[in-house]
């Protein structure tokens, strides 16, 4: 499998919110990250490893949100491994993320 010529790389993601806290106050959050490739509304995660991992299949699902695409491919080009990675309830799995990262909010909003 290859690329296609027309792909977009090294496409920049960003999506900021706002995190409620216990006592009903809110701090910003913005979520970044650099997506490998884009073709097609499909994000591309390249990687050059002996094996893939679940935790890079989670960097490429927060790429799915944050730049709010359907699916993505977990692709480790030394193997040619390939993953499909998809996120059937963004909401859940941001909600996940942010107290998973923070370990005190509850709660995020666009």
């Amino acid at each position: 499998m290859r690329l296609h010529r027309n792909c977009a790389s090294q496409v920049p993601l960003e999506l900021a919110g706002t995190v409620e806290q216990t006592r009903g106050r809110s701090t910003p959050i913005v979520f970044t990250g650099v997506a490998d490739a884009v073709h097609q509304g499909q994000v591309y995660e390249l990687k050059f490893v002996s094996e893939l991992s679940y935790v890079m299949s989670l960097q490429l699902a927060l790429y799915l949100v944050v730049g709010g695409f359907d699916s993505g491919v977990l692709w480790n080009t030394r193997t040619d491994e390939r993953w499909s990675v998809q996120v059937p309830d963004r909401e859940r799995y941001l909600h996940a993320v942010v107290r998973w990262v923070t370990k005190q909010y509850r709660a995020y909003a666009k």
